[in-house]
């Protein structure tokens, strides 16, 4: 854990201003903040996800069908442990979702 953290604040813009012993340090308190809120999906619980353990040396997955099961699942279990970021991205809700405008009538945003 300790060298994947080093790797993410050697990488990272949001600790680029800061020395690797503070940087490591803000990280570990995000980390404590995250670790305060969130809770362990356990095995029998009703909900779709993907669990990776030690970086797909062992994969559970639960509720997952269609193109995540076809595209980001084989992904998911091909990645290597190595000194990389893997960025999975969910898009968010877009500007005429929210205001029932056409793409074409949207325009730029402000």
């Amino acid at each position: 854990l300790e060298e994947n953290m080093r790797c993410k604040v050697a990488g990272s813009p949001d600790f680029a201003s800061m020395s690797e012993e503070e940087a490591l340090a803000d990280l570990r308190a995000r980390i404590a903040k995250y670790e305060a809120v969130y809770e362990t999906i356990g095995e029998t619980v009703d909900y779709s996800y993907i669990k990776l353990y030690n970086m797909s040396s062992r994969v559970l997955v639960s509720g997952v069908y269609g193109q995540v099961a076809q595209s980001v699942l084989p992904y998911l279990m091909a990645i290597h442990i190595g000194p990389r970021p893997v960025w999975l991205v969910r898009a968010g809700e877009g500007v005429g979702l929210r205001t029932s405008k056409t793409h074409s009538s949207i325009g730029s945003p402000p």
